[in-house]
């Protein structure tokens, strides 16, 4: 009996020391005050670049962004017809209740056309440049204001 209780008592001891060790190696990291915490976004990404077009000028937008950086772009129509980035098999319906949306992040540089697919008119175009920790200034948009 007295063996079956230091048997017992041994496991549980040994039991103990492994809680205490996995507790020991799964503790968070404690920061100091002023670091930068682990998940910080890198100094040059930039705001996402917000545009809105409307079909009736008469001169096409340009609307530029970075490689990686958010494009949220709507496109207004004043009748029931389809937006499209076609370099970037985008389509998206639109009328004149509800404009085109699109959000996408760019992954390659490039000049995208953004047109009406009814009749192939030219509203616009995306230009993406390559991104870069010397890309710094704020999002860059000639896009008519909503």
């Amino acid at each position: 009996m007295v063996r079956q209780r230091r048997s017992l008592l041994l496991a549980l001891a040994l039991a103990l020391a492994i809680v205490a060790l996995v507790s020991t190696l799964t503790q968070p990291v404690q920061q100091t005050a002023g670091a930068a915490p682990a998940a910080a976004v890198p100094s040059f990404v930039q705001a996402p670049v917000q545009a809105s077009i409307p079909t009736g000028r008469r001169r096409p937008v340009t609307v530029s962004a970075s490689v990686g950086q958010l494009v949220d772009l709507s496109v207004a129509t004043s009748q029931a017809d389809s937006v499209a980035i076609p370099a970037l098999g985008l389509y998206t319906p639109a009328d004149p209740s509800t404009p085109a949306s699109f959000s996408l992040v760019p992954s390659t540089p490039g000049h995208f056309a953004i047109r009406l697919l009814s009749s192939g008119r030219l509203l616009g175009s995306l230009d993406v440049v390559p991104a870069g920790p010397a890309i710094r200034s704020a999002p860059r948009s000639s896009a008519a204001p909503a």
